[in-house]
């Protein structure tokens, strides 16, 4: 399998953050650095999860083989959808350590480094698994942001949002790896009027963080976990990237 590369942020772009009810819309997979990124298409063996929960429940998206953008979903209900994608397993391979630790530096993972030297790990042509687990919050009708929790392996949740003024507003975000708060977890914002800008923030002991965000934007949300891998696999490592994207306008 060769899906969508790691060391870039993978999210679901809906074509409309904020629709009317009764609408219906696209799912873009986008792959890339900086919000920016290429489109990918519908493919069957590239996921294990792609589903939406809204006031109707949760179901599974249905896509044809090929479709780009991914998914069409609708007519929509009231109050906000929320779209799940949780990728199959796919690897890399890094040829140089320095190449790894560059990696590991920019996605906050500088504790793994002393963990591989540690464990005696190879210092070139260092193996991976990665997992995608994305999510999108579409706010039908303008609905007050919300979030579900679909249980993938790791998880960014949206818990809280406190207007603190006419044009900003304070989001409380979670972090799970496994269901439990992931601790000292990089998360990054990227906004959509300065994708460049990025906010880099740490996860506290709950594995929460608050920041402070203008309504008058879109925003992507991403982090990654990185363990052993399970037993079996000949990867050295195992990186579960989640990100979740919505709109406050």
């Amino acid at each position: 399998m060769s899906g969508p590369g790691v060391a870039h942020e993978f999210w679901l772009e809906p074509s409309d953050y904020q629709p009317a009810r009764s609408r219906k819309l696209t799912i873009t997979h986008r792959n890339g650095q900086f919000f920016k990124g290429n489109s990918y298409p519908y493919l069957r063996e590239w996921f294990d999860r792609f589903e939406l929960w809204d006031a109707r429940g949760r179901r599974a998206v249905k896509g044809v083989d090929g479709d780009d953008p991914a998914a069409r979903i609708g007519p929509l209900t009231a109050g906000v959808t929320v779209v799940a994608y949780q990728s199959r397993n796919d690897s890399v391979t890094f040829k140089t350590w320095k190449e790894f630790r560059s990696y590991l530096a920019d996605e906050g993972l500088e504790h793994i480094e002393a963990q591989h030297v540690a464990l005696k790990l190879p210092l070139a042509g260092i193996a991976e698994h990665y997992i995608r687990c994305a999510k999108t919050l579409i706010r039908v009708d303008g609905a007050p942001l919300a979030d579900r929790h679909f249980g993938m392996p790791v998880e960014l949740l949206v818990e809280r949002v406190e207007l603190v003024s006419g044009d900003d507003a304070k989001v409380e975000v979670r972090l799970l790896h496994d269901g439990k708060p992931a601790r000292e977890a990089l998360v990054k914002v990227f906004r959509g009027k300065a994708p460049r800008d990025v906010l880099r923030l740490r996860t506290n002991g709950e594995g929460r963080v608050v920041v402070r965000l203008a309504r008058a934007d879109t925003y992507l949300l991403n982090a990654v976990v990185m363990r052993p891998p399970k037993a079996g696999m000949k990867e050295h490592w195992l990186s579960l990237w989640a990100s979740t994207t919505f709109s406050l306008k």
